[in-house]
């Protein structure tokens, strides 16, 4: 009987210590789940807010559509790109709010980041009847989690893409 309570004496924290070892390891796991998710996450919003944004203008009927002119259609465009953006919990990291203050910060993120062009998105078929729409979304701006730096690694999101692009081309 004394054996076994030595023993167990001995082995008393044991735990302890080896959980304090393993903790670090699972919690830079987790960070690197989270933070892999929020990218993916926001490629695929982004990826359904363009081509809802190129969906809007092919549904007009076909006389309102000027394919010389493709900025008159910018206001239509961009109105379905805040749209679905506001709607998506991407926005939540532009600081939340309602659903009118997430359309204004998204439309005022909007201004420099899309680009309404003939052609397809790669920009070898310039043809005057196919339009694309690129949005470049700020990632490093407007991530989910704050990097942060591990003793022998370093910064973890240096890695990281700094911007997300996604483009949709449609026929007119």
């Amino acid at each position: 009987m004394r054996y076994r309570t030595a023993r167990h004496c001995a082995q008393k924290g044991a735990a302890a210590i080896e959980f304090a070892f393993i903790l670090p390891l699972l919690l830079v796991m987790l960070y690197g789940i989270v933070t892999f998710g929020d990218l993916f996450y926001t490629q695929m919003t982004l990826s359904r807010a363009v081509g809802d944004g190129a969906r809007a203008v092919t549904l007009l009927p076909r006389h309102e559509v000027d394919p010389e002119n493709l900025e008159a259609q910018r206001p239509l465009i961009e109105t379905e790109l805040v749209r679905s953006l506001a709607l998506s919990v991407v926005s939540g990291v532009l600081g939340g709010g309602n659903y009118e203050q997430r359309q204004q910060r998204i439309r005022d993120l909007s201004d420099s980041v899309v680009q309404i062009g003939t052609g397809d998105c790669s920009g070898a078929d310039d043809d005057a009847y196919f339009f694309h729409v690129r949005v470049t979304y700020p990632f490093d701006q407007l991530r989910m989690l704050p990097p942060i730096k591990l003793p022998l690694v370093g910064d973890t999101l240096s890695w990281m893409p700094t911007q997300l692009v996604s483009c949709a081309a449609a026929q007119l």
